[in-house]
C-alpha cells in the first residue's frame, strides 16, 4: 500500500488526541498501521509530551525504526533498544532562574533529569491534590524514579512540570525575564 511514496518525506503525529483511545490505549488498527507503515521504511515519527516510560506499555505491540520525540521535544527515544538518543537539558543559568522563581511564589515542581538512560523526577513535599495525583498515577505505572529532594547539582534538569492553581501559574509565566528566555528559541538549552 505504501509502494508509491516518497520515503524522502518525514511524518510527524503527535501522540496525544491523534491515536491514543479515551482509556489511553491504541486501537488494534492504529497498531496495524503503525507497523505497517514501519515495515514499509516509512520515516515517521511520535511526538509527545510524555516521557518514555509512561507509554512504554502502550507500544508493546508497535515495532518503529525511528526514533520518538519526547517530553515536548526534550529528548529522543528509541522505542526498539529503549533507549534515549539526544537529550536537551535547561542551562545552569536558566534553571537557577526557575527554581528562584519557583520559591518565591511558594511553587513546587517536578524537575526531570535523565542520568544513563533512566529518568528521574525530583520533587519537594506535595503540596495539593494536582500533586498528589500525578504523582501516584505515575507511581502505579513505574513511570521513572521518583526522588524526594532537591535534584543534585550534578545533575542536569531537562524538564519542569508545574501543578498548581491556575491563577499561581500564569502569575509566573507573566514574568518578564521569563517570557525572555522561553521566547529566546531554546537559547538556554544544550544538547547531550
Amino acid at each position: 500500500t505504501f509502494k508509491k511514496c516518497n520515503k524522502n518525506v518525514l511524518f510527524v503525529s503527535a501522540l496525544e488526541r491523534n491515536f491514543l483511545t479515551d482509556t489511553d490505549e491504541l486501537s488494534s488498527y492504529v497498531k496495524f498501521k503503525l507497523n505497517d507503515l514501519n515495515d514499509a521504511g516509512i520515516p515517521f515519527v511520535i511526538a509527545t509530551t510524555n516521557s518514555a516510560a509512561s507509554f512504554d506499555y502502550i507500544f508493546k505491540d508497535v515495532h518503529l525504526d525511528t526514533p520518538m520525540v519526547l517530553m515536548n521535544g526534550a529528548a529522543k527515544y528509541h522505542l526498539n533498544t529503549k533507549k534515549y538518543d539526544k537529550i536537551y537539558h535547561i542551562h545552569t543559568s536558566t534553571r537557577l532562574f526557575i527554581e528562584k522563581l519557583l520559591e518565591e511564589n511558594n511553587m513546587n515542581a517536578f524537575k526531570f533529569s535523565i542520568n544513563e538512560n533512566t529518568l528521574h523526577a525530583y520533587h519537594n513535599k506535595l503540596n495539593n491534590y494536582g500533586e498528589l495525583t500525578y504523582y501516584n498515577h505515575r507511581k502505579e505505572r513505574n513511570s521513572y524514579s521518583f526522588v524526594r529532594g532537591e535534584l543534585p547539582n550534578d545533575l542536569k534538569a531537562t524538564l519542569y512540570t508545574i501543578i498548581d492553581r491556575k491563577e499561581k501559574v500564569d502569575k509566573i509565566m507573566k514574568s518578564k525575564i521569563l517570557k525572555s528566555i522561553l521566547t529566546s528559541a531554546l537559547l538556554p538549552f544544550t544538547a547531550a
